[in-house]
């Protein structure tokens, strides 16, 4: 599911706008977690995040260590969730991964005028989406706000800004990315043949991945919503480019089901073999 104004997480309130740790680490969770768009992403759970942190409302700030604690009793958010980290090179490669969300921490003051909502230049934090989409809490929760992309440079400003600036990085789960099944061999006994030129997508309606030509036949996995999931080699959604097997989507419509041709009738022995990462973990005649 694409990131959609309903996920953003404002620290716009009335009184004091000091919650920006709180909702960009609260929008981050939701998009972080296997389960996580369960998680309202409303002001009043962004209050009760804020208090279960033992912070009063008219704090004078919060870091990121300083939520973790809440995060973990309430959202079960725990150490291999996420990485923190204060190495650029890390950051910024979690930046340029659309699979990877991100808050980060910086001072508002070294970013271009033109990329600050409000006037505000001190410490802050915001959350990032996608690639390099700055998704900032003092932005409005209106139905319309989902942030903004910003360039490579303006992070590395924001970051540079701040002495002892962090960043929380978590795989984003909760907003259902593309199936990557790098390192697990999955077969199926039903094939998915395109039966004309045809686009495979992210998700059921979702953006176009890659295309694939009329007849050529994909592993079929099952159905959703008016779509066909296969399995394709790709590089295609990743920054790095390497090709991995990942479930994608095609329209009913443009695909055919049918059976994986069936083995000779006969006394016939064939080797089963598991492998994980191109480990062989197991092998059987059968």
């Amino acid at each position: 599911m694409a990131f959609t104004a309903a996920d953003h997480v404002t620290q716009r309130e009335e009184g004091p706008w000091r919650d920006c740790t709180f909702a960009s680490m609260l929008e981050v969770i939701r998009l972080g977690l296997p389960n996580g768009r369960a998680i309202p992403a409303t002001e009043a759970e962004k209050e009760r995040f804020r208090a279960a942190a033992g912070f009063p409302d008219d704090h004078t700030g919060a870091t990121i260590e300083d939520t973790l604690p809440a995060a973990e009793r309430l959202y079960a958010l725990e150490p291999e969730h996420y990485l923190l980290t204060r190495d650029w090179t890390v950051l910024a490669a979690a930046l340029e991964d659309p699979t990877k969300v991100c808050v980060v921490t910086g001072w508002m003051g070294s970013v271009p005028a033109s990329e600050r909502i409000t006037s505000f230049t001190g410490a802050h934090a915001v959350a990032k989406h996608g690639v390099r989409v700055r998704c900032d809490p003092l932005g409005p929760k209106d139905g319309r706000y989902v942030g903004n992309t910003w360039a490579l440079s303006t992070w590395r400003a924001f970051t540079s800004g701040l002495p002892g600036w962090q960043a929380l990085v978590m795989e984003e789960k909760g907003a259902g990315m593309p199936l990557a099944m790098s390192g697990v061999k999955v077969t199926s006994n039903k094939l998915a043949v395109a039966l004309r030129n045809t686009d495979l997508l992210d998700k059921p309606s979702g953006t176009k991945v890659i295309s694939i030509r009329a007849g050529v036949k994909l592993p079929y996995l099952g159905s959703d919503s008016g779509h066909r999931m296969v399995i394709a080699r790709t590089g295609a959604p990743y920054p790095d480019a390497v090709p991995r097997d990942t479930g994608l989507f095609a329209v009913n419509a443009d695909i055919r089901i049918e059976d994986v041709p069936a083995p000779p009738l006969g006394d016939v022995k064939q080797k089963v073999t598991l492998a994980i990462n191109d480990k062989v973990e197991f092998t059987k005649e059968v």
